[in-house]
């Protein structure tokens, strides 16, 4: 586990870097195919900000990159700026930019296709952030399997993975310590994110070191909550910190329990998803409006 976290923190980081690297060193004989090179470029750049998981690989480091970036870009049309726009016409040069147009071609499908995932689908319901007081980042969210793994499940295909980030900006002290408060979201208060009544509680599944799974309790500590119509459930939870038993009522905002690493779960982290008790299809959800799609920030 610790060589995914690894691989993913040096994709994160180190394509960017490469790419501004390679923006910089751009010589073009125009601004035109300078123009053509940067939009190749941006647009990968811009997917690995989509894709990234920016709570683990840092989410300051994201907004360092942006501006090396940015930087980077400036460097370069400061160079080109006053080049001819109409250069030599060469073949090999029309056949370097039908290779680099075919390439942004791809780039930006697969920046479209991840952007049309990012809008909730016509179905929705609002419900309110279920964690009190932090700095809560998406890990999981979205409409396709790029951003949200839970994606291929019906009744989670609109799951929500909600981390929470230091003043750094990351998730964890460290790549992936053992130790569960080592997690910013460790101990969080999860609260109501509605007016409603308590149908299931568990609360007997032990809090587990990351990466040890409890793959016989999905899971684990869980509420499930009937939100007008809808069975909400948040999972993961402290063991024993459940506050509320299956029949009680709950108003919004009322402290419920806390979160831990309970269940099949790889590290401390908050599971919310919601379903259709009639078709026990997953129903997509907007937290106080916005949707939850990976890398989105909720302040509280």
């Amino acid at each position: 586990m610790i060589i995914v976290v690894l691989i993913l923190i040096g994709v994160c980081t180190m394509l960017p870097l490469w790419f501004a690297w390679t923006i910089v060193r751009l010589d073009e004989p125009t601004p035109s195919g300078w123009l053509a090179a940067m939009l190749e470029k941006l647009t990968f750049v811009m997917l690995v900000m989509l894709v990234g998981r920016w709570d683990i690989a840092g989410t300051w480091t994201r907004t360092a990159l942006l501006v090396v970036t940015v930087t980077a870009a400036c460097i370069s049309w400061w160079r080109h700026v006053n080049r001819p726009w109409r250069g030599p016409s060469r073949d090999i040069r029309a056949r370097d930019r039908a290779v680099r147009f075919g390439t942004l071609a791809i780039y930006l499908a697969a920046a479209g296709y991840l952007l049309v995932t990012m809008v909730p689908s016509a179905e929705i319901h609002d419900i309110a952030l279920p964690l009190d007081d932090g700095r809560f980042v998406v890990a999981q969210g979205g409409g396709n399997a790029l951003l949200n793994h839970h994606n291929g499940h019906r009744a989670q295909h609109h799951a929500v993975d909600i981390t929470a980030v230091n003043a750094a900006g990351f998730r964890a002290a460290g790549i992936l310590p053992a130790d569960p408060r080592d997690y910013a979201i460790y101990g969080a208060d999860v609260v109501s994110p509605c007016d409603g009544t308590v149908l299931q509680v568990e609360d007997t599944h032990a809090d587990l070191s990351p990466p040890n799974r409890d793959r016989d309790n999905p899971a684990g500590n869980r509420i499930v909550i009937d939100c007008d119509g809808l069975e909400v459930e948040m999972a993961h939870l402290r063991q024993h910190s459940i506050r509320v038993s299956a029949a009680d009522t709950v108003v919004l905002g009322q402290a419920l329990a806390e979160v831990d690493n309970s269940g099949n779960t790889s590290e401390p982290h908050l599971h919310v998803h919601a379903t259709d008790p009639r078709t026990g299809a997953g129903i997509a959800l907007t937290f106080d409006g916005d949707y939850p799609v990976r890398n989105r920030v909720y302040r509280r």
